[in-house]
């Protein structure tokens, strides 16, 4: 439970950086030269459960962030995904669409390799019920030329619908190829 709550800290922290530096226009400073200042992604991903059932879900993802500096450089953004489940009673699937707001920090960058970390923050609709969710995340990018990149994501989900915290029990791992303009 501890761990949660840490986990839970940090994004929590993470959300209000991302919340000052999109009010603020001084939290936010970015490049001079206005070169590459934007990342687009389109990707692939799957959530799988960390305990109990055994229900998948798999979908599409695509993200447009903006390069800033939110203490150290970083990415805010915005994601949109769509998912299909195949719930336990396997003649039901389950529609599941996801757009989260996101803050990612580039920890660092050696050569081609990138690593970037931070949390997410949103909603989950469909045809089912509503919930609202954040996630710590973290990132790795290879980059394969100067303006096109690809990467993997992973994050664990908290729902933060009701009275509480309540960790969803599931990872979710995007594969994506990612363009800079």
């Amino acid at each position: 439970m501890k761990l949660v709550k840490t986990l839970f800290g940090v994004l929590f922290a993470s959300a209000l950086f991302t919340v000052q530096a999109i009010g603020s226009t001084n939290a936010v400073a970015t490049s001079s030269d206005h070169s590459d200042l934007w990342n687009a992604t389109v990707g692939g991903g799957a959530t799988v459960q960390t305990t109990g059932t055994s229900d998948a879900m798999a979908g599409l993802n695509f993200s447009l962030a903006h390069k800033a500096r939110v203490v150290i450089p970083s990415e805010v953004g915005v994601r949109q995904s769509i998912g299909w489940s195949n719930t336990t009673d396997k003649n039901v699937g389950t529609w599941q669409f996801n757009t989260k707001l996101f803050n990612d920090w580039n920890l660092f960058r050696i050569g081609s390799v990138q690593l970037l970390a931070g949390g997410n923050g949103g909603v989950s609709y469909g045809n089912r019920p509503v919930a609202w969710t954040v996630a710590p995340e973290i990132e790795g990018r290879l980059w394969l030329k100067k303006d096109v990149y690809t990467g993997v994501r992973a994050e664990y989900d908290f729902d933060v619908s009701n009275t509480g915290i309540k960790a969803q029990n599931s990872l979710g791992v995007t594969a994506f190829l990612g363009f800079s303009f």
